[in-house]
C-alpha cells in the first residue's frame, strides 16, 4: 500500500516538474504598447493645426520692405522700395472722417489698402496685406482717454487693442500670430474683401494730404 503511494506522489512531482519545465522555456508573451488614455480636444475653441507656411508668407512679405529688422513697416519703407502710395477721403464713414490708403508697386500690383476711422472716442486703423493666396488683416483700436466732444478733451491714447486675422475665401479668421494658428471657431466681422477694397478706393474723394 505504501509502495502505491509513493509511486502516486512520485508520479504528480514528476507532472508538476514537466509542466514547470514547459512554463519556463516557453516564449515571453509580446508586450504590448502602452496607449493613452486622454481624449482630444474637441471644444468648439480649439485651434487649427499650426500652418507654418501662414508666418513665412507673412514674414517674406514684410522683408522685401523692413530696414534693419525693424519691428514694423512704415509708409517711409514702402516709398524707399518704389512703391506709390496714394490716400483718398472717405466721406460719412465715421463721425469725424476717414480715408483709405492704397500702395502699388512699380508693375502695377496692388500690395496693401490701409483704412483710417476717426471717432469721438477714438480711432482705428485696418491694414490689407494682399499675401500670395489670403490676405493678411490687422486693425489696431486706439481709445482717447477723454471723448474729443468734452471740453478740456485729452486725446492722449488710453488703450491699445491689436487684432490680426487671415481672410481666405471671403472670410476673415481670428490670426494667433505667436502659435502660428488659425482661430477657425471665431471668424472676424466688417472685414473687408480686395474687390470690396477696390471699389470703395475708386469711389472715395479727392486725395488727401
Amino acid at each position: 500500500m505504501k509502495k502505491h503511494s509513493r509511486n502516486r506522489s512520485f508520479i504528480l512531482f514528476s507532472y508538476i516538474l514537466i509542466c514547470t519545465l514547459f512554463i519556463s522555456c516557453s516564449p515571453a508573451p509580446e508586450v504590448l504598447p502602452e496607449t493613452s488614455t486622454s481624449s482630444p480636444d474637441i471644444s468648439s475653441d480649439s485651434a487649427s493645426e499650426p500652418d507654418s507656411s501662414i508666418a513665412k508668407k507673412i514674414h517674406t512679405y514684410m522683408g522685401r520692405f523692413e530696414k534693419d529688422g525693424a519691428a514694423s513697416v512704415t509708409d517711409e519703407d514702402f516709398i524707399a522700395a518704389g512703391v506709390s502710395i496714394e490716400t483718398k477721403l472717405l466721406m460719412d464713414m465715421s463721425a469725424e472722417g476717414g480715408e483709405i490708403t492704397r500702395y502699388e508697386d512699380g508693375k502695377g500690383q496692388i500690395l496693401k489698402y490701409r483704412l483710417r476711422f476717426y471717432g469721438e472716442t477714438g480711432r482705428v486703423e485696418h491694414n490689407y496685406y494682399l499675401i500670395d493666396d489670403f490676405v493678411y488683416y490687422t486693425e489696431l483700436l486706439e481709445e482717447y482717454r477723454t471723448p474729443i466732444n468734452v471740453e478740456g478733451a485729452d486725446t492722449d491714447v488710453l488703450r491699445y487693442t491689436m487684432t490680426e486675422g487671415i481672410l481666405i475665401d471671403g472670410l476673415c479668421y481670428r490670426y494667433d500670430h505667436e502659435q502660428d494658428q488659425i482661430l477657425k471657431t471665431d471668424i472676424l466681422s466688417d472685414v473687408y474683401a480686395p474687390e470690396e477694397l477696390e471699389k470703395l478706393y475708386e469711389e472715395a474723394g479727392n486725395s488727401g494730404s
